[in-house]
């Protein structure tokens, strides 16, 4: 986005006479800085690892090429490739008028140098309406080829090209003069989720601490400070901790068993959801035991078994409803959303079976430890403070507060009339809520806010105004070269009303409708067009004027003439090549002749300039 706010105006002359206002984004003079930037864009050199060998990349290696190689049409959409990225051709300032006139204002594309239409709504952003001219941003884009398999040479150059992308633009973006710059690419956001990993490790660690801390202070009875080395949890409390760990380590173990990647909300998520669930648990059991009465002459083993009798029916009940409500959410087809609901099942079911096991055999060693007086952490240490008869019946400060304060509080009329009026309202107002709630998760949230990425986000919803492509794909083999079926797929004259080329104009027509802002391309109609005589691309030799009948390629020159060949510079004929008379042949022949020069059309070199 360019930052300047003055205005540079140039008259029409194609036109009626008038004055037509620039942004100054659009201004040649301030296009050095960032032509220079594309070029080193262009031009980078980078190394990678593979096999134990380091080795090298261009952008040649890793872009999308779709043209054949020789013809060095790396994909690339950027203002500048209007004028196929040539300094010169901006530079002149006739010529950066005449194309901005008769191309940019218009709405016309204008061939880059890889043989591709550079529309205007790909190379500038921040415009109203179609005031491509008085657009704010300039967008580049540099195109690579998708790589599926993470394994493979290639998505070690993508990704070592891309890394050498970023570095360049954290260093030059703050460099340039006139422009704010926001960039991204293929990899970003992965990078962004393992920094954000990384980041986080201190608020996962104060979260697990702060609740080690409520789980000793809470669970400790204390009766004087020569009891606090003993009656204090801080054992009891990193057990339950661990046991916590354990079990997210566990369900993710088994997916990393799999084979299965972690993503974003499970790391983010599940840890938090199980010291939520675990810490309810563990309060549950250790409470439960410390207020069961001692029975004379019960051992521990007994009290421990009388109490979980009690509770672990509620635990096994609320562990097997949790994990199967996650366990049921798997059937939704987002990847990203089984992952997390599959992990957190798992999860919820290691901990309910380690907090029977493990951290129960770790609460009768306490209970024991405690009884003979010793202390906790330094259990070798024996207190010789005098045992505390009837513990188990000693009251909590918790335990007080609830009894004497807050229960008679809440139980008064008008408070009871007033919570209830409270939450009714809460409820209604949450029931009205849903109607307005937006689904979705907003990208803007995945990235921390001084990300590079956000920004990149940020431009791009203030300026860019062109949606994401849409394909139609027609699925299974179709004949494409009968007339009547073809008919039902293009646009041009002659085609069907309601052929699928007219139905997707009409909707891009209808915006109060639809989605689709422009008209499609359809390839049956490009391929007719190159097919009829008037385009002068599709020619085949004159054989009748061809000298040498004993040139080994002669049949093959015979046969198709490419569209860069000037027939006149033959000095036995001028009409050395004649155009293609699809046009002019019978149904059967046009077929024939569709299929005779398909592969002409779909590989065939491009000669744009």
């Amino acid at each position: 986005k360019h930052q300047v706010d003055e205005k540079h105006n140039f008259t029409n002359k194609n036109q009626i006479q008038g004055t037509f206002t620039v942004d100054n984004s659009l201004k040649r003079e301030y296009w050095d800085e960032l032509y220079d930037l594309q070029m080193e864009l262009k031009t980078i050199n980078a190394t990678y690892e593979f096999n134990g060998t380091t080795r090298y990349v261009v952008w040649d290696d890793t872009c999308l090429n779709p043209l054949e190689k020789e013809e060095n049409g790396c994909s690339l959409f950027s203002p500048f490739n209007y004028f196929q990225n040539e300094r010169d051709n901006i530079c002149l300032g006739n010529k950066f008028l005449v194309n901005i006139d008769d191309n940019f204002i218009n709405g016309l594309p204008c061939a880059g140098d890889f043989g591709s239409p550079i529309f205007p709504y790909l190379a500038f952003g921040g415009y109203e309406e179609e005031d491509y001219w008085n657009g704010e941003a300039m967008i580049f884009n540099f195109i690579n080829s998708n790589v599926e398999d993470k394994e493979s040479e290639q998505f070690a150059r993508v990704m070592a090209w891309e890394g050498a992308f970023i570095k360049i633009m954290e260093d030059q973006a703050p460099k340039l003069k006139y422009y704010d710059v926001a960039y991204f690419c293929e990899r970003s956001i992965e990078d962004e989720i393992d920094a954000t990993a990384e980041e986080d490790l201190g608020i996962f660690l104060i979260a697990y601490l702060v609740i080690f801390l409520y789980i000793m202070i809470a669970l400790g009875k204390y009766s004087s400070l020569r009891r606090v080395p003993i009656d204090m949890k801080v054992s009891l409390a990193i057990s339950g901790i661990i046991v916590i760990l354990a079990s997210a380590f566990a369900a993710t173990g088994i997916f990393g068993w799999l084979g299965v990647a972690s993503n974003l909300i499970v790391v983010e998520v599940v840890p938090f959801l199980l010291l939520a669930i675990g810490a309810d648990n563990v309060f549950i059991l250790v409470m439960d035991i410390q207020r069961e009465k001692r029975l004379e002459g019960e051992s521990l083993d007994d009290l421990i078994a009388r109490v979980f009798a009690k509770a672990g029916p509620s635990m096994l009940l609320c562990a097997m409803t949790e994990a199967t409500v996650f366990f049921m959410g798997s059937v939704i087809d987002m990847p990203a959303i089984k992952v997390f609901a599959i992990n957190a099942g798992i999860a919820i079911l290691f901990n309910f079976i380690l907090q029977i096991t493990a951290f129960l055999a770790i609460v009768k060693l306490d209970l024991a430890r405690q009884g003979g007086n010793r202390w906790d952490v330094i259990c070798c240490y024996k207190s010789s403070s005098e045992k505390i008869k009837d513990e188990e019946e000693k009251e909590s400060v918790i335990d007080i507060f609830f009894r004497e304060y807050y229960t008679p509080v809440l139980m008064h009329d008008l408070v009871g009339f007033v919570v209830i009026c409270a939450f009714s309202a809460m409820f209604g107002y949450s029931i009205y809520s849903i109607s307005t709630a937006v689904v979705g998760l907003n990208q803007n949230l995945s990235v921390p806010a001084d990300s590079y990425v956000a920004k990149y986000f940020d431009f791009m919803e203030t300026y860019l105004m062109v949606g994401v492509p849409v394909y139609f794909i027609l699925e299974g083999k179709y004949p494409f070269h009968k007339e009547d079926f073809s008919n039902l797929i293009c646009g041009t004259s002659g085609c069907d009303l309601f052929s699928l080329s007219e139905q997707i104009s009409r909707a891009s027509l209808q915006p109060e409708k639809s989605k689709i802002a422009t008209q499609a391309t359809i390839w049956v109609d490009d391929y007719k067009d190159w097919l009829k005589p008037s385009s002068s691309c599709c020619r085949t030799y004159n054989c009748n004027y061809r000298l040498d009948e004993d040139d080994p390629e002669y049949s093959e020159k015979c046969d198709f003439c490419p569209a860069n060949i000037d027939a006149n510079s033959f000095p036995f004929n001028p009409d050395s090549c004649l155009d293609c008379q699809s046009a002019l042949l019978s149904s059967e022949e046009a077929e024939d002749s569709f299929k005779t020069y398909l592969d002409y059309f779909l590989y065939g070199k491009r000669f744009l300039f």
